[in-house]
Parts: C-alpha cells; structure tokens; sequence
C-alpha cells in the first residue's frame, strides 16, 4: 500500500531548557508571562512600569510580520488586521513566586496600558489540560458498570496499570464480557449508529453514505503523541522491540483496506519528552495519557478513513502542555497556511480541520481579587481617543473580551489567524459540570465563536452530566451512572451490559501480541474528533460540489441538522445539495 505524503512541522529549537514540576492542581507557570500586542507599545508600557518582575527581553516571540508580507495580506483580507501584532514570553521573577503576583502584575501592565492610551494583552503561560481531569484527560471511567475497578474484560485502567488511563482490551474469549471480539465491538459501536449516535452506519456496522469519506481533507490534532505507537508497530510488524521513530505511523487492525495512517509532528528530539520548548512540564500525578492523542485519531478515522491525519505533539504524557507552546504549534499550522497564500488563494486552509480536545481553566477569582476586569475596562477607555490609529483586531479584541469575560488574548489572536486562513476549529466544552447544579460554559477555546464546542452525549442520547455546554452534541460516553464518581455508582439496572455500551472506543497502543489494540474512554475530548470527523466528510462533499460555507454556515447546519441536539451524519451531508 502506497504511503500517504507526510510533512511534519519543523520545530525551531529554544535556546534554553527548564524543567518545572507542576503542582497538583496549578492552572499556570508562574514564572512566565506573555505579553500581546503591537512590538513598539509592550516595549513602551513594559518600560515604563517600575520595577516590573520580568526579563529585559523576551525568552521567545511568535512574530507574525514574519510571515504577513503585503502580498499575503492581498491575497488574504482579513490578516491585514494582524500585521504586525506580536506574542512573546517573559521571564517573570517576582520576590515569591505565585499565581497573586503574576496577576497583579497583568493589572498594572493593564493601567499602564490605559495610561499610555496603549492596547496591550497579558496572559500568564497556562497549563493545557488539567490535572484533575479536564479536558486534556477528558472523562476516564476507572470502572465497570457496576462501580468496580477490576472486572474481567472489561476496564482495569491502562496498559501500565494507571487508574486514569484508557483501558485496554483483551482479545480472546475470556477477555470479552459482552461475546464480540474487541474489533467487531468496535465497528459496531453504539456511537455511530442512527439510534443515539451519529448516524454514520445502520445497526449492522455498514456506512449508510459510502460516497463521502473525507477524501483531501487534512484533520490536524493537537494532543499528546505516544512513543509506545511505534513500539507496537515493530512488535508486531518485525518482530522485534527496537524503537523506530518514523514521523508516518500506518496500523492496520479493524479496516486493513482503509488502515490508520497518522503524520507525526514532534521536536527535534523526536518523542523524547517536552525539550522542544524552554519548559519541561513535569506533573506530580502518576496518572498517564499518552495514548489520548492516538484514540482520538482512531475514531476520526473510524468517520473519515481517507482524510489526512496530522497529530501534533503539546502535551506530555499526563496530558498537560503550557499555552505558550501551544500557540507555537498552532502558528506553525497557520504558517503553513500563509505560505500557500502566496499563491492568492483566498483561504489556503479551507480543507483543514483543528481538533483541540484540551483546553485551559481560568483563575477567576484571582482576577477578580487583583483587578485585572477593572483594568481591562480602564484599557479600553484610556484607548478610546487613540483607536483609529490601533490596530483594528486588538480593538475588537478587548471589546469582545469584555462582553465575554474571555481573558486569554493570546490565543484568541492565533484562533482568529486560524479562522481568517479558513480552517475550521473543533474544541471540546469540558468536563467540569460534573455534580454542579446547572451546566458550565465551555473552557477556553472552545467558548470562542470561531470555534465548534462540542458536548458529551451518552449511550442513551441524553447530555452526559460531566459536560459542559456546547454548541453541538456528540458521543462522547460514560451513563449517568458511571460519568460522577464510578466507585460510588449505584447497580446497573441491565448488569447483562458489556461497558463497552456506554463508553467510547478507539486505538490504544498494543503492547503484546494479545492485546487488541482498542481501548475505552469516556469525556468531551472524545465527542469532538465525532464531529471534526463529520467535518472532514463535509469539506470533501464541499469541494466535490464546487460549494462554499463558512465555519458559521457548518455550525448552523450542525445545529439545524441533528436530532435531540446530536450530529447527524447523513442530515449534515444531505444538506450540501449535489449539483
């Protein structure tokens, strides 16, 4: 089988590396800062705040007018709003380092910033994901229906043992409680079917569209990459244990005509950690994800098994990153896109989809506490007289910021680059609503409007009550039994049941040769590669029609097109008329 063509991006080694331990429950670095804005005005307001904790210069910078030139910004319309905005990351080094200090030193940039009549956005560096279960490591069931943890053939935690991980499941007869090997389950899995799920195949495991299969369409996941892919493939491909780090991983195990192919984008020191960046993020949790990025892999694939997979390495093997490697990434995505602008193609990533299933959670009270909202406010007037020599998108911005309370400037700015370059966004709502009276709104990005937010369905078609709010519903696992506390759920009231009826399967690396290689898993993370699945087939039928939408126009659909809220493959695809 011809290999598909694999690019992946080229990361530019930092210039310094440290490590840093993260404590159980941190939302941020708090020894960095980063600061967004026209170069000449963070340089005029840093300057002028003294005694402000941070370093002389920035310890790295994502530079747009490095990649807006004039032409682009023909070619493009809408980036002319970004030339010739910059995002860069300081060393901050108050007298104790702690949340408090860095934001009250995001207060004063922010009144110096009004003082100065300036528009200046200041982020601390946050952690992506969340150690107690967000949606970077979305959702997991520790055990079977009936609240245990240990039951045969069903969920025992991870490969290594871990309580958080994904399960893997056993092939054999006496590794399935439910009679179905694990890969016809699979195939047959309750999530895409038309009853509760999303419609893709009818009840025998056949796809009910055959026409549409993403064909083109480039699905680019931002997540964790697991070393042990390339283990499991040498294991059983060559017989031996010797580590091959490929970029291009192709598993063959449900579908061998359609197999899982992935293009691998990590640093430079190929799947050896975090030194890609100036950080190393170390967590204190012995809990480990590292196949989160490849199951979510496995069940777009499992919608669009000819689109083009890229997973993209920014979180560590506890599903946890920092934000500013995180736009990093994304900007190398956009670069890509910019670079195909060259051409004058109005939108050079109208056939890419971004699947983000992690997100950051804001220290609120923090904000509230040191007067950051205030000063927010107080930046926006003292703007007012200056605005129309501003830089049009950093006005929209802080007005949109202060309409939503969506303080995270920095990546607003890269999700908008991201949307303005036609690519659509898929973000997962989160999974915070879990024992909360009402739903939470969705994390950041997800809430952005740019964005799809997707929330967790169940296997009965009602909204799992871990979720978050979302624009769009999709299965994402867990019953309402299991998704609050699984050791103190109540008996299944069917106990003949397989869990594999209420939670999600997809790939998860197989570490012997009895292993299935298919794993469970439960959470937001895993509704949203359904819908940036349904996504890509869109795109394909897009193009094969010679249509035009816009993000907006897909969310409508999805919204108008689903049935109880949830996606409907063939409603979605049936509304691009065929000319």
């Amino acid at each position: 089988m011809k290999q598909k063509a694999c690019e992946p991006f080229v990361w530019e080694k930092p210039n310094t590396t440290r490590e840093y331990d993260l404590k159980l429950g941190q939302k941020l670095i708090d020894f960095n800062l980063i600061l967004t804005g026209l170069p000449e005005d963070i340089e005029q307001v840093v300057n002028d705040i003294p005694n402000l904790p941070i370093s002389e210069a920035p310890i790295q910078s994502i530079e747009l007018s490095k990649y807006l030139k004039d032409d682009l910004c023909t070619a493009v319309p809408g980036l002319r709003v970004f030339q010739p905005l910059q995002i860069r990351l300081y060393e901050f080094n108050p007298v104790a380092e702690s949340e408090e200090a860095i934001w009250t030193a995001i207060t004063d940039i922010y009144q110096k910033a009004a003082e100065l009549g300036k528009i200046v956005f200041a982020d601390p560096n946050y952690i992506t994901g969340d150690p107690e279960g967000g949606s970077g490591q979305s959702g997991q069931i520790q055990g079977g229906p009936e609240g245990g943890s240990g039951q045969s053939g069903q969920i025992q935690g991870g490969p290594e043992g871990g309580s958080g991980q994904s399960g893997q499941i056993q092939g054999g007869e006496n590794g399935n409680t439910g009679g179905q090997p694990p890969e016809e389950a699979f195939i047959k899995h309750w999530a895409f079917y038309a009853t509760k799920g999303i419609h893709l195949e009818a009840g025998t495991g056949i796809r009910i569209n055959t026409k549409n299969k993403g064909q083109s369409a480039d699905v680019y996941i931002f997540d964790t990459v697991d070393k042990r892919i390339h283990r499991d493939l040498n294991l059983i491909e060559n017989g031996t244990d010797r580590p091959h780090y490929s970029p291009y991983v192709c598993i063959q195990r449900t579908h061998p005509q359609e197999p899982l192919e992935i293009c691998i984008s990590s640093p430079a020191e190929r799947f050896q950690g975090t030194s890609r960046r100036h950080i190393q993020v170390r967590s204190t949790t012995a809990r480990t994800v590292d196949e989160h990025g490849l199951f979510i892999a496995g069940l777009i694939h499992r919608i669009a098994p000819q689109c083009n997979l890229h997973l993209v390495d920014v979180l560590n093997q506890h599903g946890q990153g920092e934000l500013f490697g995180f736009l990093y990434a994304l900007m190398l995505l956009a670069k890509r896109g910019l670079g195909k602008a060259g051409a004058r193609k109005p939108q050079p990533l109208n056939r890419a989809v971004v699947n983000l299933s992690l997100g950051v959670t804001l220290s609120r009270e923090l904000m509230t506490k040191t007067g950051v909202p205030l000063a927010l406010k107080a930046m926006q007037t003292g703007s007012l007289p200056m605005q129309s020599a501003q830089n049009y998108l950093l006005v929209r911005m802080l007005d949109d910021m202060l309409n939503t309370h969506q303080y995270v400037g920095s990546m607003r700015l890269v999700t908008k680059l991201l949307h303005e370059l036609g690519a659509i966004l898929v973000a997962a709502a989160g999974n915070d609503s879990a024992g909360i009276t009402g739903d939470l709104p969705p994390q950041i990005p997800a809430r952005y409007d740019e964005v799809i937010s997707v929330a967790a369905s169940i296997f009965n078609g009602k909204k799992a009550n871990y979720s978050n709010r979302g624009d769009i519903l999709a299965p994402g696992g867990g019953s309402d039994l299991l998704d609050v506390k699984p050791q103190h759920a109540q008996p299944d009231p069917n106990p003949q049941k397989d869990l594999r009826d209420y939670v999600m399967m997809s790939f998860v690396p197989r570490l012997s040769d009895q292993d299935s290689g298919l794993g469970m898993w439960s959470g937001t993370s895993f509704a949203t590669p359904m819908v940036s699945g349904l996504m890509a087939l869109m795109l394909e039928k897009m193009e094969v029609n010679n249509v035009t939408l816009t993000s907006a126009d897909l969310k409508e659909i999805l919204a108008n097109r689903s049935r109880d809220g949830i996606i409907d493959v063939q409603m979605a695809l049936d509304s691009i008329q065929d000319t």
